[in-house]
């Protein structure tokens, strides 16, 4: 199971750096520039898509579990391919796998 701070988060866009935190303002990650420049590679859209994907991660491990529990029960209707990647996933989120 994995050991990550429980959802969930949402993101809040500064200047240079996306901060993303817990419902009761906890600091989870920040998204952007550490040197509070402006970046061609880190610019403002591309951070604050990289705060949202990261700020849907909870409820996207909890898609992820409730899909693998899907596919346990019914392997019938999934690619084994697909079962597969999931599992990859899960293992990576509980830290299983690189």
């Amino acid at each position: 199971m994995s050991k990550h701070t429980p959802g969930p988060w949402n993101n809040k866009d500064g200047l240079y750096i996306t901060d993303i935190y817990t419902k009761d303002s906890v600091l989870v990650a920040s998204a952007g520039s550490t040197l509070r420049v402006p970046s061609n590679i880190n610019n403002a859209h591309e951070r604050e898509a990289n705060a949202r994907l990261i700020a849907a991660a909870p409820e996207m491990y909890t898609a992820v579990k409730n899909l693998a529990e899907c596919m346990k029960n019914e392997p019938d209707g999934f690619h084994p391919a697909w079962i597969e990647q999931i599992n990859r996933i899960l293992a990576k989120i509980d830290g299983k796998a690189p």
